[in-house]
C-alpha cells in the first residue's frame, strides 16, 4: 500500500493514545527501536512487511484496527483513535467504566479549574539533596485533562482525572519506558493558583528505585485555545526547567518541599509519611 504523506504523524498519535512506547511497539513487532523512532520523526517509511509487523502489533491492543486504517484521512483517523487511550487495554490502563463516567462529569463541572501551565516544583529522585522545576501544561482532551511535564532532556505525558475534586494522574516516560503518578489536592476556584501533591516515580540512577516526594504546582499562565500557541508556550517553559540549586525555590514552597515525616517527627507530632495537606488560597511565589 501506498503510505499517505502523514503517516508518521498518525503513528505518533495512535501510540500516545494506547500508551505504548516506540520501544514497546517494536519489541512487541519483532522490529529494531531506532527503526520504529526514525518512522515517528518522518525519517524513512516502513517496508510491506515492518509495517504488517507493526499494524498486528497495534491490533492486538486496539480492536479492530486494520492496514486498512493508515489510509484514513488525518482528520478521520485522530477521530477513530483519539480516545483510544481510556480504553486502551494494555497493563495499568484498564478503567472501571463507571470511573471515567464520573471523572469526565466532574472534568465538564471542575477542569477549568485545573487548566493551564505550571511549573512544578519537587525533589530529584537521581540526585540527592538537588530540586526540580519542569513545566507543566493541563488540558482538556477526550473529557479527560491530558498532562504533559518536562524539562531538557525527558518528558512525561499522560492523563489527570478528577474524582471528588482530587486529580489523579499517571504519566508515561516514552525514552526511558518508565511510569510516574501524581495526586494532587483540590484546585480553589476560579483557578489553582497552587496545587500541593505528591508524586511518585523512580530514581534516574540506573536502579529504577521506586521513590515519593512531595510536589507543589504554582500557576504560570492559562491557556489562549490556539493549539499553536499554547504548544509554544509549554516549549518555552520546557527549555528552562530542569534540575536548580534549593536557594532558587520560592520559600513558602521549599518549606512545603523540605518538611519532616517519619517516627521522629510522629513521635514529635508530625506527619508519619509524605503527605499533601489541602492547598492554601494564598500566593507561594
Amino acid at each position: 500500500m501506498a503510505l499517505t504523506p502523514d503517516f508518521a504523524t498518525k503513528l505518533d498519535h495512535l501510540l500516545k493514545a494506547l500508551s505504548i512506547s516506540r520501544g514497546r511497539l517494536a519489541q512487541e513487532a519483532g522490529l529494531d527501536k531506532s527503526l520504529v523512532g526514525r518512522w515517528v520523526a518522518g525519517k524513512v517509511r516502513p517496508s510491506a512487511l515492518n509495517l504488517e509487523k507493526a499494524t498486528a502489533a497495534l491490533a492486538r491492543r486496539q480492536k479492530g484496527f486494520s492496514i486498512l486504517d493508515w489510509d484514513r484521512s488525518l482528520p478521520d483517523f485522530v477521530a477513530r483513535f483519539g480516545g483510544a487511550v481510556v480504553g486502551a487495554q494494555g497493563p495499568g490502563m484498564v478503567f472501571h467504566a463507571d470511573v471515567l463516567t464520573h471523572a469526565r462529569a466532574e472534568i465538564s463541572q471542575r477542569g477549568d479549574r485545573y487548566t493551564g501551565f505550571y511549573w512544578i516544583y519537587r525533589k530529584s529522585f537521581g540526585r540527592p539533596g538537588r530540586q526540580g522545576r519542569l513545566a507543566v501544561c493541563i488540558r482538556p482532551r477526550d473529557g479527560l485533562l491530558e498532562i504533559i511535564e518536562g524539562a531538557p532532556g525527558f518528558e512525561y505525558r499522560g492523563w489527570g482525572l478528577l474524582l471528588a475534586n482530587r486529580l489523579y494522574a499517571m504519566f508515561t516516560d516514552d525514552a526511558a519506558e518508565v511510569m510516574a503518578y501524581m495526586i494532587a489536592n483540590a484546585a480553589l476556584p476560579p483557578k489553582a493558583k497552587v496545587l500541593h501533591a505528591i508524586f511518585l516515580g523512580v530514581s534516574s540512577d540506573g536502579q529504577l528505585t521506586p521513590k515519593s516526594a512531595p510536589a507543589v504546582l504554582l500557576r504560570a499562565g492559562d491557556l489562549t485555545g490556539d493549539p499553536a500557541a499554547d504548544a509554544a508556550t509549554y516549549l518555552q517553559m520546557k527549555a528552562n526547567g530542569g534540575q536548580i540549586d534549593p536557594k532558587d525555590v520560592p520559600p513558602r514552597v521549599r518549606t512545603f518541599l523540605d518538611r519532616d515525616f517519619g517516627a521522629t517527627a510522629f513521635a514529635m507530632g508530625g506527619p508519619d509519611m509524605v503527605t499533601a495537606p489541602p492547598t492554601e488560597d494564598d500566593d507561594f511565589a
